[in-house]
């Protein structure tokens, strides 16, 4: 996704918007049990939405390490494996299997919100002041 899709697409439409498109598709790749008969049972509603949310925010992230890093396909491996690993090891409580990946992809949402804020729009690389 990072390395062809992101590279290619921002060069044309921004890192922004190229990451809201490759974090679209990344989303409905992800809901690929739907398809599967029986699939859709397997999903709440609101499984829909944290997952377009969160996946196109993580894609905002991404997009920036990528550019951050002068396009450096292993520290997106590296923050693509530590969000793995952190869906693997703090699981949700029953109770809230359905409201902790809402607070998660509303976090998510945030942290991207702040990265585009303090990035360059166009680039999603940070700001420079320029010479003084």
């Amino acid at each position: 996704w990072r390395g062809f899709g992101q590279a290619r697409l921002q060069r044309g439409i921004g890192a922004i918007w190229a990451a809201i498109v490759i974090g679209l598709l990344w989303s409905t790749w992800h809901l690929w049990p739907v398809a599967v008969p029986g699939g859709l049972s397997l999903f709440d509603w609101t499984d829909f939405p944290q997952t377009y949310l969160r996946l196109t925010s993580t894609a905002i992230l991404y997009a920036w390490l990528f550019n951050s890093t002068r396009g450096s396909l292993l520290i997106v491996l590296v923050a693509h494996g530590a969000f793995n690993l952190d869906n693997s090891i703090v699981q949700s409580p029953a109770s809230g299997v359905h409201t902790i990946p809402i607070i998660v992809a509303v976090l998510h949402a945030v942290v991207a919100l702040a990265v585009v804020l303090a990035t360059n729009p166009r680039t999603l690389t940070w700001r420079t002041a320029g010479p003084r």
